[in-house]
């Protein structure tokens, strides 16, 4: 490492430390009046299901209420509009969850996605002293506070790309499963075919397809065909509660789509802007997924492009632009495993990806609204070294 890296290194520790630090007070603070708010929903639904009363997931308003008075013992206000918005898919994996009660569910849930998404994170570092940095940089991570305080499922999302992506070359069958359960978030899948077909890993492309299929029996054998019916319901703005959602939650997002229609476009505008969005982030996955030897920078690059490509994506999906930082800061500046081919500039490329994800609040922070050019400055950064590693 030249003494530039060194110099770089320091001042990005300089920069992410404090910035962490104060995400994690400030996020702790913003939601003691109302903790993990997103967990409630969770829970709620798994135990409602398996208490026989199935339909009231269904049911936005209903499922809120049902929230705010089984909950009201750790909230000191009543939630908003909190409907269920997820596929049963996701279902499958909540109910052994529901068996618990909601404060040891919550940390049971918390911890194993957490410890899911640093093993998974782990293996990208081949030394203990990289681990252990790694771990505590998505430890600090803006985003992971974000995403313990609503209690969400980010640790869990990226754990499955950042494990599935590192199985490729070696367990493609493995990879393909993980990255296949993506589908119990729909939007963050969108780029897996994409990766999977541009460097022609076919076994793992046939084992995504029947790790989906098998959680859609699963989900059928569970619930019917009744959940699926009002998910594409509620998906296909047939729900009353819809335009309710959208104002409450995919407007708080942070999608091209949300973003353009803050700045006022009409809605056909910001459809569309998600959708070249989209296919731009297509384009950059399938140009890293054909260089055979940037594995890492890959890896930042679905992540980036799985952020940019989802119509809906919320400050703690960001956990997974932190990991694709790490990545980054540990290629450029250390070139763990890889060539030292990093200039200082880019370090701090990667430690404003890193810090961005404490401020990607686009409807809070007009700041929010620059975050999609962070993922692509990210982006374009890895490009460049995966080009680079293939001369």
């Amino acid at each position: 490492m030249t003494t530039a890296s060194r110099t770089a290194v320091l001042v990005t520790a300089c920069i992410c430390v404090p910035a962490g630090l104060a995400s994690w007070v400030f996020f702790a603070a913003a939601f003691r009046i109302a903790p993990f708010q997103d967990w409630m929903v969770y829970h709620t639904v798994a135990t409602l299901f398996l208490h026989g009363d199935a339909e009231l997931i269904l049911d936005g308003p209903r499922l809120t209420e049902a929230i705010n008075q089984g909950q009201a013992a750790w909230l000191q206000v009543p939630l908003a509009l909190h409907p269920w918005i997820y596929p049963p898919l996701f279902l499958v994996l909540l109910l052994p969850f529901g068996l618990l009660p909601f404060g040891a569910a919550y940390l049971a849930f918390i911890v194993s996605t957490f410890a899911a998404m640093v093993g998974s994170l782990w293996l990208w570092f081949r030394t203990p002293g990289g681990r252990a940095g790694a771990m505590v940089a998505m430890m600090l991570c803006p985003a992971s506070a974000f995403t313990v305080a609503v209690g969400q499922n980010a640790f869990l999302t990226s754990a499955l790309i950042t494990a599935g992506v590192a199985m490729l070359p070696r367990r493609p069958a493995v990879a393909g499963l993980l990255l296949g359960m993506l589908a119990v978030k729909p939007q963050f899948v969108l780029m897996v075919p994409v990766a999977l077909l541009a460097g022609r890993h076919w076994r793992a492309l046939a084992a995504a397809a029947a790790g989906v299929t098998g959680l859609v029996v699963a989900s059928l054998c569970l619930g019917g065909f009744d959940l699926w019916t009002g998910w594409f319901g509620f998906m296909l703005r047939q729900d009353s509660a819809y335009g309710d959602w959208l104002a409450a939650g995919r407007m708080h997002g942070d999608s091209i789509d949300a973003i353009l229609s803050l700045l006022g476009a009409s809605p056909t505008a910001a459809t569309a802007g998600q959708a070249v969005a989209s296919a731009a982030a297509a384009a950059c996955v399938w140009r890293a997924f054909r260089h055979p030897r940037a594995q890492a920078l890959r890896l930042v690059v679905i992540l980036g492009a799985t952020l940019l490509a989802a119509p809906h994506v919320g400050l703690y999906d960001y956990v997974m632009l932190g990991v694709a930082a790490i990545v980054m800061l540990a290629h450029v500046a250390i070139g763990d495993g890889v060539s030292d081919r990093g200039r200082p500039g880019e370090l701090l490329v990667a430690a404003l990806a890193w810090v961005s994800t404490s401020i990607s609040l686009p409807a809070v922070w007009s700041v929010g609204m620059a975050s999609p050019l962070v993922v692509l400055a990210l982006i374009a950064c890895a490009l460049r070294h995966a080009r680079a590693d293939d001369l």
